[in-house]
């Protein structure tokens, strides 16, 4: 799938620390699941296969890597914080602190979740 103009519109809005912990989330993302379609929701990028799966918001200290079905993930690292019954997140304060193959498997594991929930 071709990356959004609009998201990189939306990624150049931030400071550059902010936008190098975007643009990571972002390549991960795609690189875990390239087929998925993104756009901008909600003022923010937003990753869907058959339903939504992922989503980034930023502020000025940290980026959010958010999952829609987040609830049900697997936490090995203990990174994924709550919101809601629902969804859940984690926060990015700098790039040494994303843990890639924990971002990757919980990727997969909400692409996952959205093929059973629209299959």
């Amino acid at each position: 799938m071709p990356r959004s103009k609009n998201v990189d519109a939306w990624t150049s809005e931030h400071d550059p620390s902010i936008r190098r912990i975007c643009h990571t989330l972002r390549d991960l993302i795609f690189a875990t699941e390239p087929d998925l379609r993104e756009s901008i929701k909600w003022s923010n990028p937003v990753y869907e296969k058959r339903g939504r799966v992922a989503y980034l918001s930023a502020t000025d200290n940290y980026v959010t890597l958010g999952f829609f079905n987040g609830a049900t993930l697997s936490d090995p690292e203990g990174k994924i914080e709550g919101m809601g019954k629902i969804m859940r997140h984690v926060k990015v304060r700098a790039l040494k602190d994303i843990g890639e193959a924990a971002v990757v498997s919980c990727i997969r594991e909400a692409v996952e979740l959205d093929e059973a929930a629209h299959t």
